[in-house]
């Protein structure tokens, strides 16, 4: 119907060329919550990231694009992001949180950022146990706050704290791509960076 959330009206399949984004479609502070069905039969391949981003890269500002015909422009881990990715054949919602404020947790990475404020991030990947790339529809669904986050997989459950993290920066609007990215992320690794091959439908 006219006027519906455009992000329910998904139904997209992805060859491993094709990204679409949207920007301002999701706004939110500290909560996300993604819901989404896929089928593939693929190994690996990254289905969806938010990510915070400087203001120079929404010149680039395209509601979907062939990843070959656009610029190739790269962010940092210094940047917050959450993303959805295909690994080994199983799930994996990976969270990266940045704070202003050192924790007493020696798992936080340092980013000085050429200024005398640094920032401290680090990863939190939570994996599902099943494989789902047996050519099957899928649900997903993925959901966090300032101090967890929660993965289900056809309703199987796995999820993973941050302790002592009240004061995370998050970014009240950031950038959605389905089936990849149209730049690199400097800091992680290849593996999660892979353009997704599959279909992607209902998306809430």
């Amino acid at each position: 119907e006219p006027g519906d959330d455009p992000m329910k009206q998904i139904l997209i399949n992805f060859g491993g060329l094709t990204v679409y984004k949207y920007s301002g479609l999701m706004r939110f502070t500290s909560d996300f919550n993604i819901r989404l069905r896929l089928r593939t039969n693929k190994m690996d391949g990254l289905i969806l990231l938010m990510v915070e981003q400087p203001s120079s890269y929404h010149q680039h500002d395209i509601s979907s694009s062939s990843v070959l015909s656009q610029p190739v422009t790269q962010i940092t881990t210094s940047s917050e992001l959450v993303s959805l990715v295909l690994r080994n054949g199983r799930i994996e919602l990976l969270l990266n949180l940045v704070s202003s404020k050192k924790k007493d947790d020696k798992l936080w990475d340092i980013n000085h950022n050429g200024n005398d404020n640094p920032e401290f991030n680090r990863f939190m990947p939570i994996q599902a146990r099943h494989k789902v790339n047996d050519g099957e529809w899928h649900m997903i669904q993925a959901m966090g706050n300032k101090q967890r986050a929660t993965l289900f997989v056809d309703n199987h459950m796995v999820s993973g704290e941050f302790t002592g993290i009240a004061d995370y920066n998050t970014a009240p609007v950031r950038d959605v791509y389905l089936g990849g990215t149209i730049f690199n992320i400097i800091g992680l690794s290849a593996d999660y960076q892979q353009n997704f091959t599959g279909c992607i439908a209902d998306m809430l």
